[in-house]
Parts: structure tokens; sequence; C-alpha cells
């Protein structure tokens, strides 16, 4: 998945929270018999904080997934504390208290467990979590945690051992500011673990399951990562949002290759195909352009929005960054807005994923598309969170903070924090999920 910067990154460029303008879109969908479908399966609430009595309180928001080898899929979020909020929150925190959720599904993603909470009531304001499994099944769970009234900010990672929800917590960093920290499980059984410093990303690697770090190592230019993943070697993949802008009212997108064995780091821009992207844009949450980074192989892929938020955009590289395709667009259209894109690669790397969110009915929903590699072959557009949310309230839509998980050869599993039957004075939204079966396979 993608995220939105927090407004202390945003602060760094003087950038206010732009309201979202609404104009007209027209989605690219191929014409009927001309592409294959997607088959789009029941939506599934997954914050139900008391069994029998429905969500009760707070709002779920930023899913982010992994899945173990033998097919478990782990979902974590953030939300507000039901305690503290009384039922659904009227107000980001403070002066709710938030937490990290966890649930899981063991049957590719239609039925998920009773969520539990995974960080400490001594961190009242926990947000941003990232998930990863290792190869031998460990879980790893990271977030960032900030006091309510300024003060440091600290990054925790929680490992359990396989089969397991026995989690040890530690405090890995403790800085003026900690932002989007990334997990990524490598194939020697090592962690990567990345995140924003305010300024530029910070990246460090685990031998010991989380226990101890590498020294967090500074990528410059790099203010700010949205996506993470590795190559299926030591090498970690990273994208997301510059740290400085490159012109009045722009902010530059990156692609950078660690090397977490060598210690050797590569940055670079595709090209002219991710193009810089309007400040006022990437400071409105619901119109956040990516990029999201995903590897088939040894072809690595971004998939991001582009220009005037009219398409997501697709390019690939076979030289771990160096050289890029043109972009291809995965869908296209005019005016209204496309955001906050996100990448799967199939586990056999025959296949991508590609969800998004659009205001094609004016409100903002789900959507997802594959791809048969090497990126030439479409399915047709899958509408995923259903109908549109209710009337005149932007934050009641259905579609934000997409995330991406493969659970089995068939097809992969959709989470995203969803607006429909919250009250709509409130800032609320529940997390979803479903399953969508691929036409490749």
């Amino acid at each position: 998945m993608v995220e939105i910067p927090s407004r202390t990154f945003l602060a760094a460029f003087g950038i206010p929270v732009a309201a979202v303008v609404v104009a007209w879109l027209v989605i690219f969908v191929p014409p009927p018999g001309s592409a294959p479908s997607l088959a789009i399966g029941p939506n599934v609430p997954i914050d139900v904080y008391a069994p029998g009595s429905g969500w009760v309180g707070g709002w779920g928001e930023n899913p982010e997934m992994a899945v173990a080898a033998n097919g478990t899929l782990f979902l974590v979020w953030w939300g507000v504390e039901p305690s503290a909020s009384g039922g659904e929150a009227s107000s980001v925190p403070p002066p709710n208290t938030t937490a990290v959720w966890l649930a899981t599904s063991t049957d590719g993603g239609s039925e998920f467990s009773a969520p539990v909470r995974i960080s400490p009531d001594t961190e009242p304001y926990a947000f941003d979590p990232t998930v990863a499994v290792t190869a031998s099944g460990e879980l790893v769970v990271a977030w960032a945690n900030t006091s309510s009234v300024g003060g440091e900010e600290s990054l925790s990672v929680a490992t359990s051992p396989a089969g397991s929800l026995a989690f040890t917590i530690r405090t890995v960093v403790q800085a003026p500011a900690v932002d989007r920290p990334w997990l990524v499980a490598l194939p020697d059984g090592s962690i990567a673990l990345a995140y924003s410093n305010g300024t530029e990303t910070m990246w460090a690697v685990s031998i010991d399951l989380g226990a101890s770090y590498s020294p967090f190592a500074e990528i410059p230019g790099t203010g700010y990562p949205t996506s993470a993943t590795s190559e299926g070697s030591n090498l970690l993949l990273l994208a997301g949002l510059g740290s400085t802008a490159t012109e009045a009212g722009s902010v530059p997108l990156w692609f950078a290759a660690v090397n977490t064995t060598a210690g050797t780091v590569r940055v670079s821009s595709p090209g002219e195909t991710l193009l810089d992207y309007p400040a006022d844009v990437v400071a409105t949450n619901v119109s956040h352009p990516g990029p999201a980074v995903a590897a088939a192989g040894s072809t690595i892929y971004v998939a991001y929005v582009g220009d005037n938020q009219s398409s997501i955009e697709l390019v690939s590289s076979t030289d771990q960054g160096v050289a890029w395709s043109r972009a291809v667009a995965v869908v296209s259209g005019v005016a209204r807005q496309y955001a906050m894109p996100d990448l799967l690669a199939s586990g056999s790397g025959d296949h991508l994923a590609i969800s998004w969110e659009s205001d094609a009915t004016g409100y903002w929903d789900e959507y997802v598309v594959a791809v048969r590699t090497p990126g030439t072959t479409f399915s047709a557009v899958g509408l995923v969170s259903g109908a549109s949310g209710l009337p005149g309230d932007v934050l009641n839509d259905h579609g934000m903070f997409t995330a991406l998980a493969a659970t089995n050869a068939t097809g992969f599993v959709v989470a995203w924090n969803d607006g429909r039957g919250v009250a709509s004075s409130n800032y609320a939204s529940h997390v979803y999920a479903c399953f969508v079966t691929t036409p490749f396979v």
C-alpha cells in the first residue's frame, strides 16, 4: 500500500492540507468481451471490536498485509480505541488514543479472526503499521508512535514466533520525527526496516528477528517512502516522495534499490516517466500519487498517478532501476481524480495486480486490475468497494488507503478503509477486505 505524508513532513515544504477539488472523470474500461473479467468477492468487514455488537468505536485506517508460506494472511491497521472514543471518533487524535490491531485469515481472505491489539497502553498514539513474515514463519509488525503533545516520536517493532501471537515489543528508534515505517522480510531470514525521519528515508537490517539492527543509514533525497518490497534477493526496493521540491509547487517521486548485504544504494527516477507532482495534490489525503513498487523475478515495476491525476501509469526496469521502460496507462480519464495506487506481483511472477482509488461515481471507491506480465495484457477494471458512499461528505467515501496481498495462485486480497454506514458528521471508517479471482492463472 501507499501512504499520505504526515503534517510534519508537509510542513517542511510549507504545504497546507488542501481540500479535494471535485471534477469529472472517465475511467477507461475495455468494451465488453475485449478483456477478461475479474471475479470480485464479497466485502468482508474486519474491525469489529465487540463480537455480536458490530463496529463500536473509532476508525480503522492504513491497512497492510503479509502472507506466510502456509497461506495464513496477516492484516494490520491502526484505529481509535473504542473505550477512548465512546463510539465513532469525531476528530483525529489527540484527544482520542489510537492502537495497532491485527486480524488473521486462514482461508485466503474470505473470513478473518477477531481483531487483537498489538501496541501497548504505553504507546497511546500508535499509527502507520507495517507487517512482514519471515521464510520460517516469524511474524514481525512495526509502527510509529507519537506523543500526545510535542516531544519525541518512536518506532516500535513487535516479533512473534511462527504459529503464535505472543509478541515481544522493542523500541527501535526515538527521534523528533518518525513516520511511515516499512518492513520487508528478506530471503536470508533478515528483516529490512525503513522509515522517514521527516526529511529523508532511513534504513537498517536485523539478522536476529528484530532484537538488534545495523546502524540506520540515510538515503539522501528520499523524504517519504510510500512502498517497499524485495526482489527475491537481499535487495530492498523502496519508492516514495522526495524531500526537496524541485520547483515551486512540485515534489519529485523516487525509486531506490538498497543492497542490504553490501550496504550500497542506487536512487533513480524512471526518466521522464515519474514526473514531478503538484505539492498541493500531495498534501491532499485522497489525492496521493504513490508511487508503489513490486518485483516479478528480476523485473521491477512501479505504479503511480499520472499528470493531472488523470491516469494510473506503470513502468518497469530489468536492471534494478538503471533504465526504465516507457509508461503504460493502466487506466486513464479526464478531470476527476485517481489516487494511492498499490502494486502486487503474483508468487509465480506471471501477473500483477494494481489497485487504486477513484471518485468516478462522485465518491471515492477502490478499483483493481490484473496485468499479465510483461505488462501488455490487462483484465477489465473491477470495482471492489461496491456502491457509492453517503451523500454530501467526502470523508464518508468507500475507498481509501488500499493494500494488496496474494494468498494463493487463483487471486489476491484487497484491503482498504471504508466509510459506509458511518454517520456523515464523523471522521471515521471501517477496514474491509475482499478476495479477487484473476483470469491470469
